[in-house]
């Protein structure tokens, strides 16, 4: 990750694809609307889209706006290969407010498949090195979109780590047709 971070950070070119999409993705102005465009909205869910949108323009006490958090979170998915965000729950599993976690220190619990809910989905590690926990979250708690989703890996592949591979693969190929 460190090495995919330092791409992203320091290559003109890798920053510039990153902000380009950080940019587009940030700034879209999102619409609640229902999944059948013909159904007519009635009261309750129009005080629902209400709530909704009031929740994304102000997602949590920081008063990051939602444009900020999704600009984040596309930073971690083409970087990292997802994109973490921690939800604040009610007791009745009402979003109050939302904020970015660093998905570098995310780590995906092995044996969770969904059917004991007691058991977490997700554990968050006391720094860089993915040693020692510092705590697990529940399903629930948690909104992570995994970029480029693999049988053999939780993790995903991102863009960032693809590009590394190509470039290792063109380096090492120029290289044995020199010493050829």
């Amino acid at each position: 990750v460190r090495l995919f971070r330092n791409y992203s950070k320091h290559s003109a070119w890798v920053r510039a694809a990153i902000d380009y999409h950080r940019r587009m993705l940030g700034r879209s102005v999102f619409e609640i609307v229902p999944i059948d465009s013909t159904e007519k909205l009635n009261r309750l869910n129009k005080n629902v889209r209400s709530e909704v949108e009031q929740f994304l323009r102000r997602p949590n006490e920081a008063e990051d706006s939602y444009g900020t958090i999704k600009e984040q979170w596309i930073e971690d998915y083409l970087v990292v290969g997802h994109g973490v965000a921690e939800l604040d729950l009610s007791r009745d599993l009402t979003v109050r407010g939302m904020r970015i976690l660093d998905a570098a220190r995310i780590g995906f619990v092995k044996s969770w498949d969904g059917t004991d809910r007691s058991t977490p989905r997700f554990c968050e590690f006391k720094d860089d090195s993915g040693t020692i926990i510092k705590r697990y979250l529940a399903h629930e708690q948690v909104f992570c979109l995994v970029n480029r989703p693999m049988s053999d890996t939780k993790l995903g592949l991102s863009h960032v780590e693809t590009l590394h591979r190509t470039v290792m693969a063109l380096l090492s190929g120029d290289e044995k047709n020199i010493k050829n």
